[in-house]
């Protein structure tokens, strides 16, 4: 009990650096890459194509380190993606801000799957749900804290020694991964799964990779480029929005754990259907910034799909699966960025949330047919 505890605690550590170098980093790289240098619209839509590249080799990854033990690889994981946003500091261009783009996106798009693989096994069998809400927690309060430390710092130090301590932050996280236990207790059997009992899992995040692309990239582009919002009110929302996964996201875990995974993604996908419904109708801002930071709390609900994997999925799967639907996330998250531009030059922003009505009807159809039977232990017995 000590021991798990104790990987707990380091595992938390290593997530809290890294959501504490994303708060930073998405608080000042808009105005970073405008003022420092120079970048245009046209160039967005290829640096966040390029930069979720990654994330479609999830499976090739996964493969290359299934027979290394997971804390050890999510802690080198963490070394690169420390690296890549240490290399913003150096930069003054826009092909070398796509490659330190690329460096840390590897990093954090192999973290990614393992840490929810290490969170799951970590957890007892009934408090998944809870154990998940609790690391979101963490995350929370380490992006608070990022987007803080720009508010006291950004200006007196600049951007290049901002991207510095974010990217020293990050890689520090590693820390905590080496200390951990090497084995956990993980049978790997396969290096890449793709099995058809696990589709639902696969089409579900590869939907959600739409909806993060359409409210990550356009919702916010569409506040300040539509409606006119300013940094100091965008860095406002981030604040509300990681306040209230710190102060909720223990009790939407519970809520998960008690009502089962296909009433909590029916809430998450109605809602979902209603916020895109809002952007594509209402024009109000100060009703689209409510709508977002709406959608951002009922976001925490998506983490039901990595309990409901963690519970049909055989031991052995668990790893390779959430590589896989990484994959198909990013899919979506690789597309939508250029079609999304397309779609605002040639038929306006409210166009793309539309396509979003439709995706969420999809979603919500799709959940109704997961059936969930009695829970597999992830930890193997000792």
């Amino acid at each position: 009990m000590q021991s798990k505890r104790r990987n707990y605690a380091l595992f938390a550590a290593g997530v809290f650096c890294t959501s504490f170098t994303f708060g930073i980093h998405f608080s000042i790289f808009n105005n970073f890459a405008v003022e420092r240098i120079g970048l245009q619209p046209q160039h967005l839509g290829i640096l966040e194509s390029i930069r979720e590249v990654p994330g479609l080799l999830g499976v090739l990854i996964g493969g290359l380190i299934a027979r290394f033990p997971e804390t050890r690889m999510a802690g080198f994981a963490l070394l690169l993606f420390g690296v890549g946003f240490i290399g913003y500091s150096q930069i003054s261009t826009v092909p070398f801000l796509i490659l330190s783009s690329f460096v840390w996106s590897i990093g954090f798009h192999t973290w990614y799957p393992l840490a929810d693989g290490i969170n799951l096994r970590l957890a007892g069998e009934q408090e998944r749900g809870r154990r998940l809400g609790q690391i979101r927690s963490v995350g929370a309060v380490a992006t608070l804290l990022g987007i803080g430390t720009v508010y006291l710092l950004a200006r007196p130090l600049g951007y290049p020694t901002m991207y510095t301590l974010a990217g020293i932050v990050g890689a520090a996280g590693a820390i905590g991964l080496f200390a951990m236990d090497r084995d956990l207790g993980h049978h790997t059997l396969d290096r890449f799964i793709l099995k058809r009992r696990y589709g639902l899992f696969y089409a579900l995040h590869l939907l959600d990779g739409c909806r993060r692309q359409i409210f990550g990239t356009f919702a916010v582009f569409t506040l300040v480029k539509v409606y006119h919002v300013g940094v100091q009110q965008v860095a406002i929302l981030a604040m509300i929005n990681s306040l209230l996964s710190f102060l909720f996201g223990p009790y939407v875990g519970r809520f998960i754990d008690r009502f089962g995974e296909r009433k909590a993604l029916t809430v998450n996908y109605i809602e979902m259907g209603l916020v895109f419904l809002g952007f594509t109708t209402l024009h109000t801002p100060v009703f689209l910034c409510a709508l977002y930071v709406v959608d951002s709390f009922f976001f925490l609900l998506s983490m039901s799909l990595n309990t409901y994997i963690s519970k049909i999925a055989d031991p052995g799967d668990l790893r390779p699966t959430l590589s896989m639907a990484v994959t198909m996330n990013h899919i979506a998250a690789v597309v939508m960025p250029l079609l999304g531009g397309y779609l605002w030059m040639t038929a306006g922003y409210e166009t793309i949330f539309s396509i979003g009505v439709g995706l969420s009807a999809i979603a919500l159809f799709i959940v109704q047919g997961l059936r969930i039977p009695p829970l597999k232990p992830v930890l193997s017995p000792e």
